[in-house]
């Protein structure tokens, strides 16, 4: 059994762009194509920063993420 809770990452919006816009650039320069990721960079950058503050496991982080990284995670166990 589960619960679903919605928390707060504390940390500035301004961070999050500041990951995501890296995230983008390094995106374009390994030439990766539009729409192949199953996170835009915005929500991986979320993803990413709930990983080093939080210590959130990586079995956590997908099931609250999107149904794409559920199958995914699923397939790799």
């Amino acid at each position: 059994m589960s619960v679903a809770y919605t928390a707060v990452l504390e940390v500035s919006e301004d961070s999050v762009l500041f990951l995501s816009a890296l995230l983008h650039a390094e995106r374009v320069r390994r030439g990766t194509r539009q729409r192949t990721r199953a996170l835009g960079t915005y929500k991986q950058a979320v993803l990413v920063l709930r990983w080093f503050l939080d210590d959130t496991r990586m079995s956590a982080l997908a099931r609250d993420c999107c149904p794409a990284l559920k199958m995914s995670t699923k397939a790799a166990l």
